[in-house]
């Protein structure tokens, strides 16, 4: 009626089964015996979400590296990539999903490193009271933060940042448009002047405390205007 193939290795790792079945067999048929070979196999998963259970313990995390192989010689890191690329085709069990996700499992890759670098940012910020990230600015431990913050505003520009993260880096008072943030606070140092001077014709050496070219600010903008440019 038809045939089971199986291909074994070493004693840990799972071993595969393929199945040639008649055409004229129907889907139902094919499902039951899903439902059987998962059932079969739950033992065995099991055991591996045990030993990621263990590695949590051990760790704190179930971020596990990919070529991890623990003390007994098991290939951890590898059933862990597996997991998250049936996650990804949704081929995955809802209850595997659940029982991972109790365990703080995350199965976007790309995700979990966006949301590391939002810490690193986080971190930036609050070490430095400023959103305003130079492009080459590295983290202590050389991740190129400020390549990873111009990438951000790429991202809006073209299309390619979701709501959810834009909203996170909102939340954070992200300058999306570095150039327009400098125009307007330049511009709050042109109001303190008039303030100050009670004028509006600025010299145009004039320097604030801070050392900022005020007046060549001042000239720059009325020629841009001439330009047409302003």
């Amino acid at each position: 009626m038809g045939r089971i193939k199986t291909s074994t290795g070493p004693s840990n790792k799972i071993p595969k089964v393929s199945i040639d079945l008649p055409k004229r067999l129907g889907l139902d048929f094919l499902e039951s015996i899903k439902t059987v070979l998962v059932e079969n196999s739950t033992a065995s998963w099991n055991f591996w979400f045990g030993l990621l259970n263990h590695y949590f313990d051990k760790h704190n995390t179930t971020m596990v590296p990919l070529r991890y192989v623990t003390p007994e010689g098991f290939k951890l890191g590898n059933w862990v990539g597996d997991q998250k690329k049936f996650f990804k085709r949704k081929t995955l069990h809802p209850k595997r999903i659940d029982q991972l996700s109790a365990l703080g499992f995350r199965h976007d890759v790309l995700e979990i490193k966006w949301t590391e670098n939002l810490e690193k940012f986080k971190s930036y910020i609050k070490e430095n009271n400023s959103v305003l990230v130079p492009l080459r600015y590295k983290t202590k431990d050389g991740y190129a933060l400020g390549v990873w913050v111009s990438t951000q505003r790429e991202e809006r520009i073209k299309g390619k940042i979701s709501d959810e993260r834009i909203a996170k880096l909102d939340e954070l008072r992200f300058v999306w448009d570095v150039k327009q943030n400098q125009w307007e606070h330049n511009l709050e140092k042109f109001k303190v002047y008039i303030k100050e001077n009670k004028s509006v014709l600025v010299p145009q050496r004039y320097k604030t405390k801070d050392g900022f070219h005020l007046g060549h600010w001042g000239h720059t903008i009325r020629q841009d205007r001439r330009n047409g440019e302003l």
